[in-house]
């Protein structure tokens, strides 16, 4: 009886996800990304949605140009990327939460998605009268930026563009078999 009960504890240690097995530093670095990745959800983030920098205060924000607070920019380091890099945490620690950031990620480009099945260099989830007032307004402003300067509600052609939201879309899809931190 006494062995089973050893031989259980041991291997629960070994088998249940969690802290078992992680060094203190390990467990410092889990709970930074969290932390990290809920200021970014919770703050940053527009209904999964990012654009590229913003001030500390969230009063103003940039993708290639001054952005909306309603907008999501697809050209890296935005939407799309953001995406990526919550799978790439939720691989490394097998942590739900990182897999359902990316999934509210996935939903906010599904949400911007163009009916040719593209995407524009940028959508506002506050509609498009607004994406029409921005052009009509910053973008018009834009100096060497000229796909800026006009609003066609088309998608954008870009390669890096086009083949990003594919990976995302089938990464977020496949969950990979790489062990948590702590358990190799």
């Amino acid at each position: 009886m006494k062995k089973k009960l050893i031989l259980s504890l041991l291997l629960s240690c070994i088998l249940l996800p969690g802290t078992y097995g992680q060094t203190k530093k390990e467990q410092q670095v889990l709970q930074v990304m969290k932390t990290a990745t809920r200021y970014m959800m919770d703050v940053a983030s527009y209904k999964g949605g990012f654009v590229w920098s913003y001030l500390p205060d969230m009063s103003r924000t940039w993708g290639e140009m001054e952005a909306k607070r309603t907008m999501a920019w697809i050209q890296p380091p935005g939407t799309p990327a953001v995406g990526h890099l919550m799978l790439d945490a939720y691989h490394a620690t097998h942590d739900e939460y990182y897999y359902q950031c990316a999934e509210k990620i996935a939903n906010a480009l599904i949400w911007g998605q163009l009916p040719c099945g593209g995407w524009n260099y940028m959508f506002d989830f506050a509609g498009e009268n607004s994406i029409r007032q921005w052009y009509a307004t910053i973008g018009k402003s834009a100096w060497r930026l000229e796909e800026f300067q006009h609003y066609y509600g088309n998608a954008t052609s870009m390669m890096k563009v086009r083949c990003k939201q594919p990976s995302f879309f089938s990464a977020y899809m496949w969950r990979s078999t790489i062990p948590p931190i702590g358990h190799r």
